[in-house]
Order: C-alpha cells, then sequence, then structure tokens
C-alpha cells in the first residue's frame, strides 16, 4: 500500500501530499533523509532509495518536471512491491503539471484526481499480474 505521494518544489515548498488522501503517518523522517542524502547531494542518478531506521523501512521512488523545478515521491513500506508505483508516478507528473500555477501555494483540487490516477494504475497493474500468471502456467496438450 502506498503510504504516501508528495509535490514538492526544488526549494521545498510542499505543493500537494496525500496525507489526508491515505491517512497514514509515516514512522520517521523518509523525506527529510531523502532530500538529504539525494536530492541535496545530487546523487539523485538513482530512482529509488531505501530508508531504513529501527521499526520503519521504507522505499521511496522519485521523478522530476525539471522545467517547473517540481519533485514528486512515492513512498511505500519496503516490504512491499508495488508495481504500480513507477507508472502512477509518471501519470501525476503529466497530470499536475498541467495544472500547475506558480502563484498558487497549494493544489487540494489535485485529490480526485490523484484518486482516480491511483484507481487507474492499481487497475493496470493487477492486469499485469493476471497476464503473467495466465503465461506462466503450462499449457496441457
Amino acid at each position: 500500500m502506498l503510504e504516501q505521494l508528495l509535490i514538492f518544489t526544488r526549494g521545498g515548498l510542499i505543493l500537494w501530499a496525500t496525507c489526508k488522501e491515505l491517512g497514514n503517518a509515516l514512522r520517521g523522517s523518509p523525506i527529510n533523509t531523502f532530500i538529504r542524502a539525494c536530492l541535496l547531494e545530487e546523487r539523485s542518478g538513482a530512482a529509488s532509495y531505501n530508508y531504513d531506521v529501527p521499526g520503519a523501512s521504507y522505499t521511496l521512488k522519485w521523478t522530476f518536471h525539471n522545467e517547473l523545478g517540481i519533485v514528486f515521491v512515492a513512498v511505500y513500506q519496503k516490504i512491499l512491491h508495488l508495481l504500480y508505483v513507477d507508472d502512477l508516478l509518471a501519470m501525476v507528473k503529466r497530470e499536475f503539471s498541467e495544472i500547475y500555477d506558480p502563484k498558487r501555494m497549494v493544489s487540494d483540487d489535485f485529490d480526485e484526481t490523484f484518486r482516480q490516477l491511483r484507481k487507474e494504475a492499481e487497475a493496470r497493474a493487477e492486469e499485469m499480474k493476471k497476464s503473467n500468471q495466465v503465461m506462466a502456467k503450462p499449457q496441457q496438450s
């Protein structure tokens, strides 16, 4: 299950977050650690980061919109292998970039769009999983 999806500017202004949507409180400070370890040190070659502290273990995946200076970060429990996260990040990046207005501080109107995008990404991942299971079964003659 996705714990959080956060959209913020490279300057640190949070534009939108799923905290209200998913209702999950992250343990530790995975976002702050990610910012220090990956963004500030410009070690952003990889697109995922593992956050491990006692009592909390998360994987963070992210993407940038360089022209707009926006960072999109998804956080989920490390033990889960969510197949839809990369697809969801790409869809959120595309949709949010179309409505982003640098003059506005928050984008609360993105909540419903996110819900729909998450459902689509989860459904696609489920379909892919089902089709892979069908292909993996040996055919009887």
